[in-house]
């Protein structure tokens, strides 16, 4: 009976270290990409075409991988809205319209708040 106990509780904790890993890898991954996005956005409203483009091309590097590491805990579908609207927003700068992938910013901003929200460790989500 109590070798059952503590094999629970050992597993618990377990899960719980593992929790506690993963949702602070995510919220700063998240957070890095909220200021890439912030700086990218300030480029964008420079009118700067060139620092644009190598801005994006450098957001799109770093998020290939960071997602390749939160892929196996994180729902695929949240990355990959992320991921199109990176692609969105690569598109508008690469066709010359840099103010047409401001609101793309802002929707992708809103995306990756949301996973950070999702994968708070809270009794709302766990109920």
């Amino acid at each position: 009976m109590y070798k059952e106990i503590i094999i629970t509780i050992v597993i618990i904790v377990l899960v719980s270290i593992g929790d506690f890993f993963s949702q602070s890898f995510t919220e700063k991954n998240i957070d890095e990409m909220n200021i890439e996005l912030d700086e990218l956005q300030k480029i964008i409203e420079e009118k700067d075409y060139n620092g644009s483009k190598t801005k994006i091309n450098e957001i799109g590097e770093k998020w290939n991988d960071k997602i390749n590491i939160m892929a196996y805990y994180l729902e695929h579908d949240e990355l990959e809205k992320v991921t199109t609207q990176l692609y969105e927003i690569s598109g508008y700068i690469e066709t010359g319209q840099i103010d047409e992938c401001v609101p793309f910013i802002y929707n992708c901003k809103f995306l990756l708040n949301h996973i950070k929200e999702k994968e708070v460790f809270n009794f709302k989500n766990i109920f």
